[in-house]
């Protein structure tokens, strides 16, 4: 998979077909989405391409806490492992965000040259959101691409999205989480030696408890608390040796 950071990164456009949205958690419905894109692709003969943020657009705007279900290397990899040709992942700023959305899409059709858009029921972009699937069939049709919505997705207790994701976690329902993302849910933490792992400030963690976690191939058990909010306490020591580790939720 080719990664960008920038439309001007591309020299020459290849036809593509898209799909937009910020893809925080990459659950099981963005899952869904970015593999029937891939497999549209694959049918015409063109690139697959997904176009995503970061910041979170809602960061920026002051709508959301500065916080992520899956930070940027993290969410590469899992877009990555669906097949993706090209993944550009822009810095959103409040610059972007006073983009329309047939200034955003006329930068995208120049970079990707789309043949079909692939979006999820409530996507929008632009200022305002005004770029919302009517819109964007309009936009389609003026540039030459087509739009399909995908239906949301459900499961368990109702439509897969990353607010549910963020509210199970709150609750330290893990298993709800891990249904939504079709995975086990996943944190890198910075190790030192001892019981502590460091996590990034950014990074979403379920509600003070006590979990069982995976770190590099054993059971463990992670301990939550209220007073060390991005700080991870593991029943059993690690190896020696200063390193990232990841932890998975199971």
């Amino acid at each position: 998979m080719r990664l960008l950071h920038s439309f001007d990164e591309i020299s020459t456009a290849v036809p593509s077909t898209c799909t937009i949205g910020a893809f925080d958690g990459v659950h099981l419905g963005h899952q869904q989405l970015i593999r029937t894109m891939v497999n549209d692709a694959r049918k015409r003969g063109a690139q697959s391409a997904v176009v995503t943020f970061f910041p979170h657009p809602r960061v920026v705007l002051g709508r959301a806490p500065n916080r992520y279900l899956t930070l940027p290397d993290d969410k590469t990899e899992q877009i990555a492992a669906l097949g993706v040709d090209v993944l550009v992942i822009l810095e959103f700023t409040q610059q972007m965000a006073q983009l329309t959305a047939q200034e955003f899409i006329a930068h995208m059709v120049a970079a990707l040259a789309p043949v079909g858009l692939w979006i999820g029921p409530d996507f929008a972009l632009g200022r305002g959101r005004q770029g919302n699937a009517t819109l964007l069939a309009e936009l389609g049709r003026q540039f030459g691409f087509t739009v399909n919505v995908l239906p949301e997705l459900n499961i368990g207790a109702g439509i897969i999205s990353s607010t549910r994701i963020r509210d199970s976690l709150a609750r330290g329902d893990v298993s709800d989480v891990n249904l939504c993302l079709g995975r086990p849910f996943r944190v890198t933490g910075s190790y030192d030696g001892g019981r502590a792992l460091c996590v990034d400030e950014r990074q979403w963690l379920p509600a003070p408890g006590v979990y069982p976690v995976l770190i590099e191939g054993r059971i463990n058990q992670a301990i939550l608390t209220s007073d060390q909010p991005n700080s991870i306490t593991i029943e059993h020591p690690l190896k020696d040796g200063r390193r990232l580790v990841k932890v998975e939720f199971v």
